[in-house]
């Protein structure tokens, strides 16, 4: 366990070394710090992606090729057949705006506005807003513009149900009358999370300064040499090769200043700790210890040792020709300011000889506010995410009904009073996994397994009935009615497991004398 955390605490202070201290990289990280630390602000911005997948795909097995005799996976499997697989082939482009509200001062709330286009098409993706006292407001069109955009971007990853105009249709029905799905908090829930905002608004603020303070203190001899400065800003420039050089230079001097990164990032750990809301003082006390035998001199050895491994496997890398496809890698960015205004661009490509495979570039627009932060009002038209859940499910049901059905319960003796139930489907959707759970009271009479009737059905796609004059069960198929055997208690409904060979399942049962187990699975 202590090599795989020193393993971990490796991988992290490479993570976080991505910064220099030199004058112009220090200013950076203090207008970085201005913005992170900012308790209201106001976002505008824009991004743009082109991806050629055809060149993409080609680069990526070209790469593979390097580290395997066989094709890029090892299986007859290449890039290109993946990207196609799901329908990501010749090139495609997104186009992004949005505008983004944050107020962390008096309370935590963030409202976010989007519109996208994706190859021309445009897309209503509205917004949302999230309020840690009041709730998340998801607006219908952010809803319904993911779905669009995913029929579009993927069309080969969900079974075809999942993009019919049909399925489409029934999740508007679901949302009709409601411009918003809605979570709640609850009056009981709202007093409670009121009561930690300050506490986590000031650990918040102590991290960010601590986080900062670690970055300083712990790579003050090492510059990245990327930052430059600017008239009114600073600008960052990186090409592939350079970022080759500056990795195998950043493990070197990670290596070599092992011992003072760590303790620097000790401290910054103990400040975080200590601040950590919901944490109790036995619990920082543990961690704490914790932290004295991660960091302790053999640890710091041991960190120096797979780092200096970790540049000669790299620098080895380099020279083999494993890693030339960051060649044709460029990074620039700058970031701007004016008044309590900041402006930050950002442009990446990627390119194989001539050919561009990738191109990204980005603008925003920060507003650091003085006064408070106008967020708009919350919606009235809504609908909440449970009946939303329940409304999915039930079309879900109509469309993909659950193929089979196990249904496990203890001995009586474990003192345990419900099934579990897990259900499969045949197709897939991001509504309908492979591991369906849901707990269910049960009883047994006369040795026979009797189980709510509504919610197993209707998750088979049955609809159900009760005949309250002949006090029976059925399922209704068109305009045929199956009887099933049903005992109400407790005005819940209860059917024989056993009866669903009636409704064409295989029903067996198996049962594990050692562990006290039942299963009975119902399969089509």
């Amino acid at each position: 366990m202590k090599k795989k955390l020193t393993i971990l605490l490796s991988i992290l202070m490479v993570s976080t070394s991505l910064a220099g201290c030199s004058q112009a990289e220090r200013g950076y990280l203090n207008m970085s710090k201005q913005i992170a630390s900012s308790s209201e602000y106001q976002t505008i911005g824009s991004f743009s992606c082109e991806i050629d997948f055809d060149a993409l795909a080609a680069l990526a097995d070209q790469a593979a090729e390097q580290f395997m005799e066989e094709d890029a996976y090892g299986s007859g499997m290449s890039a290109g057949n993946a990207f196609s697989e799901v329908g990501l082939t010749g090139t495609k482009k997104i186009e992004a705006h949005y505008n983004m509200i944050v107020d962390m001062k008096s309370t935590t709330a963030i409202w976010a506005d989007f519109d996208l286009e994706f190859d021309g098409k445009a897309y209503k993706m509205g917004d949302l807003y999230f309020d840690m006292v009041k709730g998340l407001y998801v607006s219908k069109d952010l809803l319904i513009g993911i779905y669009d955009l995913s029929r579009d971007l993927n069309p080969k990853g969900w079974d075809s149900y999942f993009y019919s105009d049909e399925y489409r249709n029934e999740l508007l029905k679901a949302l009709e009358g409601s411009e918003y799905v809605s979570y709640d908090i609850s009056e009981e829930q709202n007093a409670e999370i009121a009561a930690e905002i300050e506490t986590i608004s000031l650990y918040n603020k102590e991290s960010y300064e601590a986080a900062y303070q670690f970055i300083e203190s712990a790579f003050s001899g090492f510059t990245t040499g990327i930052v430059s400065q600017t008239k009114d800003g600073y600008k960052i420039s990186l090409s592939g090769k350079q970022g080759k050089k500056l990795m195998a230079e950043m493990l070197q001097y990670l290596a070599d200043n092992t011992g003072n990164i760590m303790d620097a990032y000790k401290e910054y750990a103990s400040v975080t700790m200590k601040n950590m809301p919901g944490l109790t003082e036995e619990e920082k006390t543990a961690a704490n210890d914790e932290f004295e035998e991660i960091f302790s001199q053999n640890n710091k050895i041991l960190v120096s040792s797979y780092l200096a491994m970790a540049k000669q496997m790299f620098v080895e890398s380099d020279k083999a020709g494993y890693i030339d496809f960051i060649n044709g890698f460029q990074y620039e960015a700058a970031l701007k300011k004016s008044g309590n205004k900041y402006v930050s661009l950002q442009e990446a490509t990627l390119k194989d000889g001539k050919k561009t495979i990738f191109a990204f570039n980005s603008q925003s627009e920060i507003m650091i506010e003085q006064g408070t932060v106008a967020l708009p009002a919350l919606p009235e038209a809504k609908v909440s995410f449970d009946d939303m859940s329940d409304a999915i499910d039930t079309i879900e049901n109509k469309y993909n009904p659950v193929a089979t059905a196990t249904i496990e319960w203890w001995n009586d003796d474990y003192g345990d009073n419900e099934v579990t139930i897990s259900y499969a489907r045949s197709k897939s959707s991001p509504f309908s996994g492979y591991g369906e759970i849901d707990f269910q009271p049960y009883f047994i009479e006369s040795a026979k397994l009797y189980v709510p009737m509504r919610s197993i059905l209707e998750n088979l796609g049955e609809q159900v009935a009760w005949n309250p004059n002949e006090k029976k069960a059925y399922v209704v198929r068109s305009d045929k009615q199956i009887e099933m055997t049903g005992i109400k208690k407790n005005g819940v409904t209860y059917i024989k497991v056993k009866d669903f060979e009636k409704l064409g399942y295989t029903v067996s049962y198996e049962y594990d004398q050692e562990w006290g187990l039942h299963t009975a699975y119902m399969r089509l």
